[in-house]
């Protein structure tokens, strides 16, 4: 069984369990204050390592300068999620983007998103991922795929520079 198989298998395993797994679910949004260390640190064309989490570590890190940006995580889902968040943000405004995470009133992921708009932006590994996920029947009934802690918050970044960054940044 491939890796991509094994990470949709375990993802729809979550989306379709009441139990409370978090091994494996993913975080929407930091749930650390990272806008209050990244403002001192200048990573002008250097290289950084980050925590892949919800992708907003490497958000902050491009956004500070870093051009290359190795993310490790032990949960395997995070590269999807980081991947869609960047492909979104490559892809649209900032409101457009927020749309796509106000989900009956909470920061999570909706299911309206429209992957062949953002697909020139993602690898096809994360593409083929969220394509089985997002048209799922079980995507749309639940968010069993997301953990509920951390700050649901918009950036503290400037988006229109967090976008040109992230075209020139290797993450």
């Amino acid at each position: 069984m491939s890796n991509l198989q094994r990470d949709i298998e375990t993802a729809f395993s979550l989306l379709n369990t009441k139990e409370c797994v978090n091994t494996y679910k993913l975080y929407p949004w930091s749930n650390e204050r990272i806008f209050k260390y990244y403002k001192y640190y200048d990573l002008t064309d250097k290289k950084a390592l980050c925590i892949t989490g919800s992708g907003d570590h490497a958000l902050y890190a491009a956004c500070a300068g870093a051009k290359e940006i190795d993310c490790v995580d032990k949960n395997f889902l995070c590269k999807y999620y980081q991947a869609l968040k960047i492909a979104l943000i490559l892809a649209y405004d900032e409101k457009t983007f927020f749309d796509h995470f106000n989900n009956k009133g909470r920061m999570l992921l909706t299911d309206k998103i429209l992957l062949n708009d953002i697909k020139e932006f993602m690898e096809d590994e994360a593409f083929i991922f969220w394509n089985e996920l997002i048209n799922s029947r079980v995507f749309k009934k639940n968010k069993r795929l997301f953990r509920t802690d951390g700050f649901p918050t918009k950036f503290s970044l400037d988006y229109k520079e967090l976008k040109e960054k992230l075209s020139t940044a290797k993450i």
